[in-house]
């Protein structure tokens, strides 16, 4: 019985140890974003009268304001793993730019033209910039803007 005790605590204790690594490893990350991740395009377009009168933008039920892209799955022992992806869009550099998130953490980007073909966007759908250089420039004014929005 005591053998059996010592297993489970083990196993216990594996489990938080995984969850702690997986879950805590991006918090002294620059890449790494905690805050309300904010569709700033979507946004300008709800706050603009249209000349149709008609916009339709999914909402953040807790923010109030336009939500992008997420995207989540659970994987790994008893589902214990989270992978949550979140697209954003917002202006920067006079150009609008999509953000990827992946588990709270800015993995890409990428300007885009909202001039583009169907076949244009899907030819550059995979190509996002990784630099960490330039991810930490991007990151900084996305966080600004949503920043000065709330």
């Amino acid at each position: 019985m005591r053998r059996k005790f010592m297993l489970f605590v083990c196993v216990i204790c594996t489990v938080f140890a995984l969850m702690i690594t997986v879950y805590g490893i991006h918090i002294n990350d620059p890449l790494y974003y905690n805050g309300p991740y904010v569709d700033l395009i979507a946004q300008e377009r709800v706050s603009a009268p249209s000349p149709t009168g008609l916009t339709v933008v999914t909402v953040d039920t807790k923010t109030g304001y336009a939500l992008g892209t997420t995207m989540s799955t659970r994987y790994g022992p008893f589902l214990l793993l989270e992978r949550k992806i979140c697209i954003v869009d917002f202006m920067f550099e006079e150009k609008p730019m999509k953000l990827r998130f992946e588990n709270n953490k800015l993995t890409g980007c990428r300007h885009y033209s909202t001039n583009m073909t169907l076949d244009e966007q899907l030819q550059t759908a995979n190509q996002w910039e990784t630099d960490p250089e330039v991810l930490r420039a991007v990151l900084s004014d996305y966080a600004a803007q949503v920043n000065a929005l709330l």
